[in-house]
């Protein structure tokens, strides 16, 4: 049963269990993004983040420990949203084999268009960064209002900033020359 919210404490813990859920499911999203990546620049961004990802849960788990509260998932709907509406937009994209290089995508259909779907994976992956980088924030926040210790919050910080570090290379990722011909040959 879920303990009721009483105080600033308990947002902080609620906030803390949201950021793990989103955490733990992240490393099998990324897993996922990393097979289905086309982009040699998007895979390799994605592999390190992975790295990263782990060690961020590591740190969520030690950071519950540390105020007396067991490394539970707590469900971040915002999370699954971005996911859901990932995999519904791959669903729909079309199909184009007068496109030299779009077909024989591994992923559900072997004609669909990797170009497009990488560019998907992409701006889920900012997506999901943005989220995580707010989470932090937000939880870092929360921390120093509480008076935590430095045990706690440091922690917190390097993750956030893991996350703003991650969102900004994935914005690199979309200003090289592959997903810029995108633009082009969509566009004309």
């Amino acid at each position: 049963m879920t303990r009721p919210i009483s105080g600033l404490d308990d947002v902080f813990t609620y906030h803390v269990q949201e950021l793990y859920y989103v955490e733990r499911r992240h490393e099998d999203v990324l897993e996922q993004f990393v097979a289905d990546a086309h982009n040699d620049a998007l895979r390799r961004a994605l592999e390190h983040h992975r790295g990263e990802t782990r060690d961020q849960r590591d740190r969520l788990e030690d950071v519950l420990d540390l105020v007396d509260t067991p490394a539970e998932e707590r469900e971040r709907p915002a999370f699954d949203g971005v996911l859901e509406e990932h995999d519904r937009f791959l669903e729909t994209v079309a199909v184009d084999e007068s496109t030299p290089g779009t077909a024989g995508d591994p992923g559900n259909d072997p004609n669909a268009d990797v170009d497009l779907r990488d560019l998907r994976i992409l701006t889920t992956a900012i997506e999901i960064e943005h989220l995580e980088t707010a989470g932090y924030e937000n939880a870092v926040l929360l921390a120093r209002r509480l008076d935590h210790p430095r045990d706690i919050r440091k922690p917190l910080d390097r993750s956030r900033k893991e996350e703003d570090g991650m969102g900004t290379q994935l914005k690199e990722v979309a200003n090289e020359s592959a997903v810029r011909k995108l633009f082009t040959r969509l566009t004309g």
